[in-house]
């Protein structure tokens, strides 16, 4: 069996509408093209602001210092604006990873090596093919709609320097530059994103995380042990979602008897 045909059996079964309507929830809006340079640049405000006071989180309190320190500036309504378009940016830059890592299941270093010649865009869908796997198993996966546009703004923003051919760059003060993200920084973007939602317990967050919840979501909309091998792999995660799931249903099965 050639590659390309592996890549297609396991296309068939990812991205299941669960998993998009979750993902959906987190995602409200994109960067409108003709205020793109306005998003960008309250983007990059709030990241020097960051720098001064020597933090990177992305928190509820955190915004409300920012704005609260802005207050005295601009007037209420400038501030909703500001607020606005920061947040979209916010959700656009940190979603990405989100998508891809949802979406497909992808573990951190999965993430790490996605290169740009590993997504093909097939019209409004995008095919993102992982052909190095923990389990030796080339995977594949879909994004389109809402997300197809997501990515397709993320993709816009790399730096035409760039001279490796990984897809995710890391931003610096507002900015794209041409350093590739590490899979620390991978590791440490559920946090990132539990800490924007406000989250319970958000520090507990791991990069396994977002394979969690795409097993959880699949299991969630019905899907048996075969389809969740095919879409992420068979994984101890894996296995042990379907097995939570299944044992929940029985326990539900009991004491409806």
């Amino acid at each position: 069996m050639s590659t390309s045909t592996s890549y297609e059996e396991n296309d068939l079964c990812c991205t299941p509408p669960d998993i998009r309507c979750e993902a959906l929830n987190v995602m409200e809006s994109l960067l409108p093209e003709n205020s793109k340079e306005k998003y960008l640049l309250a983007y990059q405000n709030f990241i020097k602001w960051q720098n001064s006071k020597n933090t990177q989180s992305f928190s509820e309190n955190v915004f409300m210092a920012y704005f609260k320190e802005l207050s005295s500036k601009y007037k209420p309504s400038s501030l909703w604006c500001l607020y606005s378009m920061l947040k979209s940016t916010v959700r656009t830059k940190n979603g990405v990873a989100l998508i891809f890592g949802v979406t497909g299941a992808c573990r951190i270093q999965e993430l790490t090596n996605v290169t740009v010649k590993n997504i093909e865009n097939h019209g409004q869908m995008l095919l993102v093919k992982i052909p190095i796997t923990k389990n030796k198993i080339p995977r594949s996966f879909t994004i389109h709609g809402p997300f197809y546009e997501i990515v397709k703004k993320y993709e816009s923003l790399r730096s035409p320097k760039a001279k490796t051919d990984r897809f995710f760059l890391n931003y610096q003060n507002g900015k794209c530059t041409c350093q590739p993200i590490g899979i620390n920084k991978f590791g440490s973007m559920p946090k990132d994103i539990a800490k924007f939602l406000g989250l319970a317990d958000a520090e507990s967050y791991t990069g396994h995380n977002f394979r969690r919840t795409s097993a959880t979501l699949l299991v969630n909309s019905g899907a048996d042990i075969m389809t969740l091998k095919r879409h992420g792999g068979c994984s101890r995660i894996i296995r042990r979602r379907f097995h939570t799931k299944q044992e929940g249903n029985l326990c539900k099965n009991h004491k409806e008897n």
